[in-house]
C-alpha cells in the first residue's frame, strides 16, 4: 500500500477525542467540548470547536463573524477531517477541463480543530487540498504528523458567494476515482460521491462535501462510515482499489475486499470502536412539555423539572417521563406519595435500521391502582413523532397527536435531555466491527452476540449479527463433548422487512473459535430466495479473571451493558456453566468514570457481597475502594477491593482481587 492510500483513510475513530486534545490534556474538558459543539450545525460546530483553545485558519474559526467577501470573491468555511488536522495547509486550485490551474489567493492554516475560512477569487469550480499539520491517533493517542505527500482534497462549486466544504477521506476518494474515470469535474465528483454514499449504505441526499461528519457520543452515519475506514487503515488491509474504482459496483467490491484482503481466515476482530468514558459527573436531566389526558381523574401530564431518563438495553431505546404525586389512598386513608410516568420503548431491529415495534406504558394517575395502567404494543412509531435538533441525536421530544392509549387519548409533546448519557448502542463500549455483503452490498454491523446452551445433542452455539441495513443474521451449529461441530453451520438471515432467507446444508460458513475471539466467515453463502453472504467478521469474546481468598475465582464467560442517563452498569456472568456454583456473577455500576457499586453473587443466589462509592458500613457493605474503571469503559480492576453484606453474625466481608473485560457490543 502507497504512502498516498495511507494518507487518504486516517484514523477516525472518535473526533470527539482528537478536537480538543491538542487545546487540553483534561479528559473532562475535552469529552464535554465535544459533546457540546457535536450538538450544533455545522457553521456553530465549527465556532463551539474552537472553544476548545485552538482558532481557525490564521486565528479565525470557521462560523465566527462573517467577513463578506469581495465582490466575486468567494469565502470558503469547514475543516479538514483527519483527527482533525491541526496545522494543516487549505490551497484552493482553479479546476477546469479536469486540470489543475493556477493557486486562488493564499493558502491558510486549520486551527487546533482543524476548521478553516478561506477567501478566494471567483471560480467555476475549485479543487481544494489540505495537506501537512498532524492529529491525535486514536490507537497510541499520540500528536501524529501528516505523512509526507498525504493529501485531502475535494472540489467544490465557485458560484456562490459563500461555500461549507469538509475535506475527508470520502471526499478524497470521490475525487480520485472521479479522476481514474476520466476528467475531474464538479459533475464527475460528486457522481462517484453517489457511488461511495451507496457503498457506505448513506443517505442519497447526504452531501459529502457539504456535511459535517459527527462522531463520539453524536455519530452520524457519516461519522460512521469514515470510523470504518479509519479502522480498515489501522489494519493495515489492502484499500489501493479505493482510489481507481470508477463506479458504484467496483468501489462496493474493494470495501469489501478490504475487510477480506487476507481471505476468509482473519487474524480475529479489529480493532474496537469504543467511546471515552467522561471523567466526571453529569449534570441533571431536564424534562418538559406536557400531555392532555382524556380521564376524568387526571387530566393532563406534566413531568417533573428533572423527572426524565433515558436506557439503552441492546435492541431497545427507552425515554421515561416522570412525575412525584401525592393522592389519598383510599376513601379516608393517608396521604401518600406516588409516581405517575409514561415510557416509550422503541425496538429496532437494528442500529441505524427500520424501527420494528414502539411499546408505550403509563401509569398517569397511580391512585387508581392497576386499573390506572395503560399499555399499547403496536408496529412501527405507533404514530408518535420522535424528533431531535439538526444533526444531534438528543435532546428528544415525544409528540402525541390523539394518540390512542388503552382508552385514553393522549395530545402533546414531552422533551428530555440527559448530559452523558448514552443516546444509541454506539455510545456504549463495543467491539463489533466489519461487514456483512448481501448480494454485493456492504452493511456495517453493529452489535453482535454469542450464545452458548446445552441439550441432549450437545452444546448448541449461534452468533447473532445486526447489520446497520436493519437486518440481522443469524449462524448455529451444535458441538460435540470434544468441541467438535457435528455438522456444518445453518444461516438465517432476516431482512429489513422481515422476510426471513434460510440455508440449512451446504452454507459455506464457518465458525472457529481461540481464546480471544469467534470468528464467523461467509463464503458465498447461498440462502434461499437467493441471498448471498459474503466476508468475516471477528468478535472478541469476555475476558479476564477474579481471585478471592473467601469466594474462590471467576473467569466469565459472557457479558452485558446497559445505561440510564449517565449510569453504566457492566454484569459479567458465568450463569448456565458448570462454574456457577462459585461466584456466578459479578456486576459493576459506573457513573461518570467512576465505579459506585460493585454486586458479588456467589452460586444461583446463594449470598451476594456488594460494596458502594459511599460506604453504608452499620449493614456491612464497606466503601468501594481500589475499583477502576478503565477509560474505554470496558475494563473493570479490582485491586484488594472489599465486598461485604449480611447483619449481625451473619456479616461477611470478601476480597477480590483481578481485572475483568467485557466485550460489549
Amino acid at each position: 500500500m502507497n504512502a498516498f492510500v495511507l494518507s487518504c483513510l486516517p484514523d477516525l475513530s472518535r473526533v470527539s477525542a482528537s478536537t480538543c486534545a491538542t487545546a487540553s490534556s483534561g479528559r473532562s474538558r475535552l469529552y464535554n467540548c465535544w459533546r457540546a459543539a457535536a450538538g450544533a450545525a455545522s457553521l456553530a460546530l465549527l465556532a463551539l470547536l474552537a472553544a476548545c483553545g485552538g482558532g481557525g485558519a490564521n486565528g479565525t474559526a470557521a462560523g465566527g463573524p462573517a467577513t463578506a467577501p469581495a465582490a466575486g470573491s468567494v469565502r470558503i468555511t469547514g475543516a479538514a477531517v483527519k483527527g482533525p488536522l491541526a496545522g494543516a495547509s487549505i490551497c484552493a486550485y482553479a479546476l477546469a477541463e479536469g486540470t489543475r490551474g493556477g493557486l486562488l489567493g493564499n493558502c491558510v492554516t486549520t486551527g487546533a480543530n482543524g476548521s478553516y475560512d478561506l477567501t478566494v477569487p471567483g471560480s467555476a469550480e475549485i479543487l481544494l487540498q489540505a495537506t501537512g499539520g498532524s492529529y491525535v491517533d486514536e490507537t497510541t493517542h499520540a500528536l501524529t504528523s501528516l505523512p509526507a505527500g498525504g493529501t485531502l482534497t475535494s472540489v467544490v462549486t465557485g458560484a456562490s458567494p459563500a461555500v461549507n466544504a469538509y475535506l475527508t477521506p470520502l471526499t478524497t476518494l470521490a475525487v480520485n476515482a472521479a479522476r481514474a474515470s476520466g476528467t475531474l469535474t464538479l459533475a464527475s465528483f460528486r457522481q462517484q460521491a453517489v457511488a461511495l454514499k451507496s457503498a457506505f449504505n448513506l443517505d442519497a441526499a447526504l452531501d459529502l462535501s457539504a456535511t459535517a461528519p459527527l462522531f463520539g457520543a453524536e455519530m452520524n452515519a457519516y461519522g460512521q462510515a469514515l470510523a470504518a475506514v479509519s479502522r480498515l487503515a489501522s489494519g493495515g488491509l489492502g484499500l489501493r482499489d479505493f482510489l481507481s474504482a470508477p463506479d458504484a459496483n467496483a468501489i462496493a467490491a474493494a470495501f469489501i475486499q478490504a475487510f477480506n484482503a487476507s481471505g476468509n481466515t482473519p487474524t480475529g476482530p479489529t480493532a474496537p470502536v469504543t467511546p471515552t468514558v467522561p471523567s466526571s459527573p453529569a449534570s441533571a436531566p431536564v424534562a418538559s412539555g406536557s400531555l392532555s389526558v382524556s380521564n376524568a381523574t387526571v387530566a393532563s401530564f406534566a413531568p417533573d423539572a428533572a423527572g426524565f431518563k433515558v436506557s439503552i438495553d441492546k435492541a431497545d431505546t427507552i425515554y421515561r417521563f416522570e412525575k412525584q404525586v401525592s393522592y389519598t389512598l383510599g376513601a379516608g386513608g393517608p396521604v401518600v406519595t406516588g409516581q405517575a410516568y409514561l415510557s416509550v420503548t422503541r425496538r429496532s431491529q437494528g442500529e441505524g435500521g427500520p424501527l420494528q415495534t414502539t411499546i408505550v406504558q403509563a401509569s398517569l394517575a397511580p391512585e387508581l391502582g392497576l386499573s390506572g395502567l395503560k399499555t399499547r404494543v403496536c408496529p412501527g412509531d405507533c404514530g408518535i413523532t420522535l424528533s431531535t435538533p439538526a444533526n444531534t441525536s438528543h435532546p428528544v421530544t415525544l409528540a402525541f397527536s390523539n394518540f390512542n392509549l388503552d382508552g385514553w387519548t393522549l395530545d402533546g409533546s414531552l422533551t428530555g435531555e440527559a448530559s452523558g448519557a448514552a443516546w444509541s448502542l454506539l455510545d456504549l463500549p463495543r467491539t463489533t466491527d466489519g461487514i456483512v455483503s448481501v448480494n454485493g452490498v456492504p452493511s456495517m454491523v453493529t452489535t453482535g452476540d454469542v450464545v452458548r446452551g446445552t441439550g441432549p445433542g450437545g452444546t448448541s452455539r449461534s452468533v447473532t449479527l445486526r447489520l446497520r441495513n436493519g437486518g440481522m443474521v443469524v449462524v448455529a451449529d451444535v458441538l460435540n463433548p470434544q468441541g467438535v461441530p457435528t455438522a456444518p453451520a445453518g444461516v438465517t438471515y432476516l431482512a429489513p422487512d422481515q422476510t426471513p432467507h434460510f440455508c440449512v446444508t451446504n452454507c459455506n460458513v464457518t465458525l472457529t473459535e481461540n481464546s480471544t475471539s469467534t470468528v464467523v466467515a461467509f463464503n458465498g453463502s447461498l440462502l434461499e430466495g437467493g441471498i448471498v453472504l459474503d466476508n468475516s467478521i471477528g468478535l472478541l469474546k469476555t475476558q479476564g479473571s477474579l481471585a478471592s481468598p473467601s469466594l474462590g475465582g471467576f473467569s466469565p464467560v459472557s457479558d452485558s451493558i446497559r445505561s440510564e442517563n449517565d449510569l453504566r452498569t457492566l454484569v459479567f456472568s458465568v450463569l448456565g456453566t458448570a462454574a456457577q456454583g462459585g461466584i456466578s456473577l459479578v456486576s459493576v455500576k459506573s457513573r461518570g468514570g467512576l465505579v459506585e457499586e460493585v454486586a458479588v453473587v456467589s452460586g444461583i443466589g446463594v449470598g451476594s457481597y456488594s460494596c458502594f462509592k459511599e460506604a453504608a458500613d452499620f449493614i456491612g457493605v464497606p466503601a468501594c475502594a481500589g475499583a477502576t474503571l478503565s477509560a474505554n469503559g470496558r475494563s473493570v480492576t479490582f485491586a484488594g477491593t472489599s465486598v461485604g453484606g449480611g447483619f449481625g453474625s451473619n456479616r461477611q466481608t470478601a476480597v477480590i482481587e483481578g481485572t475483568l473485560t467485557a466485550r460489549g457490543f
